[in-house]
């Protein structure tokens, strides 16, 4: 199975589980939000029938229960057995089972679907307690029946209402009206006629519905959320993988031998496959060319010997003598280019042995710093470090060898004044080579460390040289873990920036 196979199959997958995950919620919030919506109407069907009951006596219980009946618009018959005040609940029909107790302690029950027509239905019942009640009662017994049912209601003249022509035409002809609430809000507000425009507003009646607009909202954020989690989960396996394959390319590139996953057998893993054996290819041509390249310049070293001991025998006449030197002079470059290819061979095959000693930097530079003035006597060289001296633990040929070339490539660009300044930063110490030459580019500062790569020879300050100084300093720093860095330096030339490790990290 391929990997994107897998993927839109995942995909898919996470689908039918969040939308089953969701409608199991749906369920059952909507259980819970439909038990409560039941539990609500029957209390306030019990209390108003309980407000009725105490004028009709009980020989009238089948005409009553007739009554309710016609009333909340469906059949109810007296209870065989004790049951809950409500059951069979099924929010998706709307329907129920509902009880109340009649006086008498008889039981009703009916299976209840429309539940408008109960709402209508209580509302008659409402009235009918009403005009059972002394005139000067009925105030206090609305109010008591209003607050024990919990439905909000008041007597209202029709013409303070904002009703319709036919709702208005409905009242009058003694029909209830049941108006929905506007604006997206929940409920609903009930009419019942009293007779001289005159009706019983019974206001905020909960109603029903399987979800409500902030409820689809938040359904929505919930089921995209929960689908970005699993595709964040289901993806991170793939990630791993990426980031495996990186870190695997990322040491080849390094020259180090290393292995892409080639497992699973898919695309990622084919193209493992493929990177292992170009990996395999390209370190192998590079471990054969630096052999060539070592094993020349080793073979090198024998004749350009022989060359400068025999020119060393020479006794040059007085005409003979500027060629000679001349000759000397291209040898013993020939034989400093073979010994810096070695040192770079030998540094970037790793193959230097580490050979860590407690090292005083500050007397290093002082010693460097003595050898540079000798050899450049026109040179102004100065030595800043802090009076307590920096200790180092490394490889002290590695660093000598370090500080030696780039002070060398300071002295030798540089117009007359440079700079060595030791500092300590962070959990570092800084040392910083200053020189007012002519500095190198921006664009350059990478590409300078690059084996036999020169700036333009012709250039303020150019000495010519191999190529091989720079190159030979970033595997040092490589091997030492040393940071190197180009600037720009306030003297106008090059700054050269080393963070080096402290005795004690």
């Amino acid at each position: 199975m391929t990997v994107f196979t897998r993927l839109y199959l995942m995909i898919l997958l996470i689908l039918l589980s969040t939308a089953l995950g969701l409608a199991v919620l749906v369920d059952q919030v909507n259980r819970y939000r439909f038990a409560h919506y039941v539990e609500g109407h029957q209390q306030s069907l019990q209390t108003i029938i309980d407000y009725n009951q105490l004028f009709i006596p009980g020989e009238r219980q089948a005409d009553w229960i007739d009554i309710i009946s016609r009333l909340t618009g469906t059949s109810w018959t007296v209870q065989d057995t004790f049951r809950p005040p409500y059951s069979e609940l099924n929010w998706w029909s709307r329907s129920a089972q509902l009880g109340v107790i009649l006086n008498n302690e008889t039981a009703i029950q009916a299976q209840l679907t429309d539940w408008n027509e109960l709402v209508i239905g209580m509302g008659f019942l409402m009235t009918n307690a009403l005009s059972l009640r002394p005139a000067n009662a009925r105030s206090d017994t609305l109010a008591n029946m209003s607050r024990d049912s919990g439905l909000i209601t008041l007597p209202m003249s029709l013409e303070n209402e904002q009703l319709g022509f036919l709702q208005q035409r409905q009242l009058n002809q003694g029909q209830a009206v049941l108006v929905p609430a506007s604006g997206g809000a929940s409920g609903a507000t009930l009419y019942i006629p009293m007779g001289q425009g005159n009706a019983l507003r019974i206001r905020s009646i909960a109603t029903f519905e399987w979800i409500t607009p902030y409820g689809l909202m938040l359904l929505t954020l919930l089921g995209l959320t929960t689908v970005a989690l699993f595709i964040y989960m289901a993806l991170k396996p793939l990630k791993a993988r990426f980031k495996s394959m990186t870190r695997a390319v990322d040491a080849i590139k390094a020259g180090k031998q290393s292995r892409v996953p080639e497992v699973p057998a898919d695309e990622l893993g084919t193209l493992g496959a493929h990177i292992n054996r170009m990996a395999d290819d390209l370190l192998d041509s590079a471990q054969r060319n630096r052999a060539l390249n070592q094993s020349v310049s080793h073979d090198l070293k024998t004749p350009v010997a022989q060359l400068m001991f025999a020119l060393e025998l020479l006794n040059p006449t007085k005409e003979q003598a500027a060629v000679v030197s001349s000759m000397h002079r291209s040898v013993q470059g020939m034989s400093q280019l073979i010994d810096e290819l070695l040192t770079y061979h030998r540094l970037s095959a790793k193959q230097s042995a580490s050979r860590r000693h407690e090292v005083n930097l500050s007397e290093l530079l002082s010693d460097l710093q003595q050898e540079c003035l000798t050899a450049h006597p026109d040179r102004d060289i100065e030595l800043r470090y802090p009076a307590q001296g920096v200790e180092l633990e490394t490889d002290p040929l590695l660093l000598k060898r370090l500080l030696q070339n780039l002070l060398d490539n300071a002295c030798k660009f540089g117009k007359q004044r440079i700079r060595l300044e030791v500092s300590p930063e962070s959990n570092w110490i800084r040392l910083l080579i200053d020189d007012d030459g002519p500095g190198i580019p921006q664009p350059e500062r990478t590409r300078v460390f690059q084996p036999f790569y020169q700036l333009d020879p012709t250039r303020e300050g150019g000495h010519g040289g191999h190529g091989l100084g720079l190159a030979i300093c970033r595997e040092i720093c490589d091997s030492l873990n040393v940071k190197l860095t180009i600037e720009d330096s306030e003297l106008g030339g090059c700054r050269i920036r080393l963070l080096l490790p402290p005795l004690h990290t």
